[in-house]
């Protein structure tokens, strides 16, 4: 796993996982020298926003997998349900973090 500099949400560790959340951000378009007046839109910009978003969604399906994993040890009826949910939840988290890598690598 590759981890971008910046961007903690890509690490595996999802302690801390609530300031990972990206920066809104200003526009994602700026004067297009091709077409005065007109927005063109900045594509490195917006690729790393998207790899932002990403990172925050794996880190808050880590954290909904956590929870879901002691919500599994608290209540033994629904364990198997509840580790179910929660592998699925992790391999989301695989996902977006893989998707995050992606867009952070491509340039």
């Amino acid at each position: 796993m590759v981890n971008l500099p910046g961007n903690r949400a890509i690490a595996r560790d999802t302690c801390g996982c609530a300031d990972t959340l990206p920066y809104p951000g200003g526009p994602v378009t700026g004067p297009n020298a091709g077409r005065q007046g007109r927005l063109g839109i900045d594509g490195a910009l917006l690729r790393r926003r998207l790899a932002d978003v990403a990172a925050a969604i794996a880190c808050t399906e880590d954290q909904v997998a956590e929870t879901l994993e002691r919500m599994a040890q608290a209540l033994p009826d629904d364990a198997i349900r509840l580790q179910a949910q929660a592998e699925r939840a992790r391999h989301f988290a695989t996902l977006e973090r893989d998707r995050a890598t992606s867009l952070g690598l491509s340039r």
